[in-house]
């Protein structure tokens, strides 16, 4: 049966849709048989940055088969005539927990992954847990936790998307995601690529107490993950090789999955906002050799000459408030209103109210910010830096795709790229965010994100360019399978939907207000006078590049010297020349000293600062923590230890264990990257700790971990110099004896 429709009124459209639902056997699920769908009008954007008119899109089974202007419809296809519409390739969501409500395993299912573990009242483990599964669970796949939602991906498909990437939540090794198609059908026929991703975090995500309880604690046991992996690889393949001498270790469905992680199969999606945590997920994936992914990335803008260089792309995060008002908006207006309920016979005297406002509190005071001018204007400045994040990745060259995950839901998204579009944010660049993009990062760009002979049929039919911001989706296509979005199939031009509240959904964000502009005419007075810093204030106004002489100083040379007007010549950061009427070299900045006093930087030898976290403190001995790990070059603590005269400091565990981790020595260059900051080349040192502190004897925690008493302090040294002297015994014993040719399962290592 051919069907040809085109919606001419109320009576027509009602006896279209049920006919061309009679044609494609629509239902809440796609009919067994479907017929070919040509569609035909639309102006075609086939990928960023390209549009056709006059062309027919012809779908058959699922798939794109023509696209042209010269297709030969089957006598028996539909016709969906889309004129006046705009055709693109359906929107992929880069990553979502769409359908998955639980954060981590069942206690019980934990239990299961879990081996005997040492009671921690008891005495200190001297090593780290066989089988510590708090966040690490990369078994997982969603298929465990997915609960599907007919309504929520009705929600994500009036936004205009067909597909998205369904992962589990964040942990340190949080479980496996697919590409899953929004069509409402069944997980099992819906998936359109298995475990293309696991999700990673700086977190455990188990709800629980035990290790690890910091970001550093996150990344050391992420660490023997990764090293249980390879022991578990090891021992396996001596078992199976030498059956009678190798004892078989314990099945753990959790290093098997670390396998299929460690072959690289998978890319690791890490959940990293801050400058510092996205440099931390580069170091850490570049040393477990992952496909690193940059997932959420709201300053990922900072680092976007690595990332680019790296090839890593990020899953932006759009979760932003509204834009900071500049002056008290509203004050005026709510004054006004005040004025025009008050009864003519009140006196001014009468503005006391029962509760207890004085005459002073007026609706002025209410909106006023008490805050200086810079103050507000860098609030918004900084909010113009998050929503620019997508524009200038995409400048760097970096691949963005985006995700609504910290956000309410998919009708917040376009509030966020209209957003973003004021602020240069092009269509072009908007689209291949929501389609090229994440085909692309998730591997499926074969078969998703353009619209080409051979790709399937998702296919979003809009109102108007995505540029517009009064553009909606009016029809999706997923799989083949249509879906009426706003209750009339075929909409003509820009005809209003009659009633019914699907017709009332579209790109807008649910009650929104219009756009509204605050014109000022002059600029707004600040009534304040009040000092401020900003974080605009610290950025430093002269750069040296590691190059400069500094003239004319009284020098403190730190020997018991001084020596009177003299100059400093510094190059490639080192102090090179020091004398009288020293010649600057070419390139080399100069800055005049005199009347001033020069001397080496302050060395802080017990500091705590430009670090994420401080203590690990669930258990007594936690050498294998590295601060190094959770260096923070932004942490305005630097900036004023600088302003203090402090230019180096040891950055330590704090005193809560034993034996905390391990320390680092710090340069402070504020915002450098962690990386610059270590001085290199010293001793390692651990942080070890005695007193009320490792006893907890002021604390609520008091009794839940050994030792209670400085007794047991000194008994947990001897029993951790005990254990690690046998275990250096245990290797020394293996490798002899690999020598010799002895089969023998490797020590584990810790």
């Amino acid at each position: 049966m051919d069907c040809i429709f085109r919606d001419k009124g109320s009576v027509a459209r009602a006896v279209s849709m049920l006919m061309l639902a009679a044609c494609l056997g629509l239902s809440a699920h796609a009919a067994e048989f479907k017929t070919p769908l040509a569609i035909t009008g639309a102006t075609v954007v086939p990928e960023p940055g390209r549009e056709l008119t006059g062309v027919t899109v012809l779908i058959e089974e699922g798939r794109i088969v023509a696209v042209g202007r010269k297709v030969s419809i089957p006598a028996h296809a539909t016709r969906l005539d889309a004129t006046g519409l705009w055709l693109y390739a359906g929107f992929i969501n880069g990553a979502s927990h769409l359908g998955i409500a639980a954060t981590s395993p069942s206690t019980e299912a934990l239990a299961r992954l879990r081996d005997d573990e040492k009671d921690l009242r008891q005495g200190p483990p001297t090593s780290m847990q066989r089988a510590n599964r708090n966040g690490v669970w990369p078994n997982l796949s969603i298929r465990d936790l997915y609960v599907a939602d007919g309504k929520k991906q009705s929600a994500y498909r009036k936004q205009g998307f067909a597909t998205a990437l369904i992962l589990p939540h964040p942990a340190i090794f949080g479980g496996s995601g697919d590409v899953v198609q929004l069509s409402g059908h069944p997980l099992r026929s819906a998936t359109l690529a298995p475990a293309v991703a696991y999700v990673s975090a700086y977190r455990g995500g188990s709800g629980q107490r035990g290790y690890p309880v910091s970001k550093m604690g996150a990344v050391a046991l992420m660490r023997q993950t990764y090293l249980d992996a390879a022991w578990y690889r090891k021992r396996a393949q001596l078992t199976k090789a030498h059956p009678g001498q190798v004892a078989r270790a314990p099945y753990d469905p959790v290093l098997e999955a670390m396998l299929t992680v460690m072959e690289g199969g998978q890319s690791m999606f890490f959940v990293a906002d801050s400058a510092s945590e996205i440099l931390h997920a580069l170091d850490l994936a570049k040393e477990f050799e992952q496909r690193l992914v940059v997932l959420g990335g709201k300053e990922a803008w900072k680092v976007a000459g690595r990332l680019a260089k790296e090839k890593v792309p990020v899953v932006v995060s759009l979760d932003w408030k509204k834009q900071p008002a500049l002056t008290p908006a509203g004050a005026a207006a709510k004054e006004k209103k005040s004025e025009d309920k008050k009864p003519e016979d009140e006196k001014p005297e009468d503005k006391a109210t029962a509760s207890g406002a004085t005459r002073s509190w007026t609706p002025k005071w209410e909106d006023d910010f008490f805050e200086p001018l810079a103050v507000r204007r860098e609030r918004i400045r900084l909010w113009e830096e998050r929503v620019d994040n997508t524009r200038r990745l995409l400048e760097a060259g970096v691949t963005v795709a985006f995700t609504d995950r910290d956000l309410k839901g998919p009708n917040e998204v376009w509030a966020r790229i209209r957003d973003a579009a004021k602020r240069g944010l092009t269509a072009e660049q908007t689209l291949a965010c929501l389609t090229t993009g994440p085909a692309k990062i998730l591997g499926v760009d074969h078969v998703l994100g353009t619209i080409a002979v051979g790709k399937t049929a998702n296919l979003a039919l809009m109102s108007a360019p995505i540029g517009d911001k009064k553009a909606k989706v009016r029809t999706m296509i997923v799989d083949g399978e249509v879906f009426d979005i706003d209750g009339r199939l075929l909409p003509r031009g820009d005809e209003e939907t009659e009633d019914g509240e699907d017709g009332k959904e579209g790109t807008e964000e649910d009650g929104e207000e219009e756009d509204t502009e605050e014109e000022e005419s002059k600029e707004p007075e600040d009534p304040y006078s009040w000092t401020a810093e900003t974080d605009a204030d610290r950025e430093p106004a002269l750069e040296t590049g590691g190059k400069v002489l500094l003239k004319g100083a009284t020098v403190l040379t730190g020997t018991g010297v001084t020596l009177e007007n003299t100059d400093v010549l510094v190059s490639g950061g080192k102090i090179i020349k020091i004398g009288v009427k020293l010649r600057a070299p070419r390139g080399a900045k100069v800055i005049d000293l005199e009347g001033l006093w020069l001397m080496p930087g302050i060395v802080d030898p017990h500091s705590h600062m430009a670090l994420w976290s401080i203590n690990e403190s669930s258990e007594s001995i936690t050498a294998e923590v590295r601060m190094a790990d959770v260096v923070e070059h932004e942490q305005l603590q630097i900036h004023r230890a600088l302003a203090g005269g402090v230019t180096t400091i040891h950055a330590m565990h704090g005193s809560a264990n034993t034996i905390g981790g391990q320390n680092v020595v710090l340069k402070l260059k504020y915002r450098t990257s962690p990386q610059e900051m270590l001085v290199r080349g010293g001793p390692g040192i651990v942080k070890f700790a005695l007193g009320e502190n490792v006893t907890r004897a002021n604390s609520s925690q008091r009794g839940r971990r050994f030792p209670n008493s400085r007794m047991g302090v000194q008994s947990v040294l001897r029993q951790a110099f005990s254990d690690a002297g046998e275990y250096d015994r245990a290797w020394e014993r293996y490798k002899r004896g690999a020598v010799r040719g002895v089969v023998a399962a490797p020590p584990r290592k810790d």
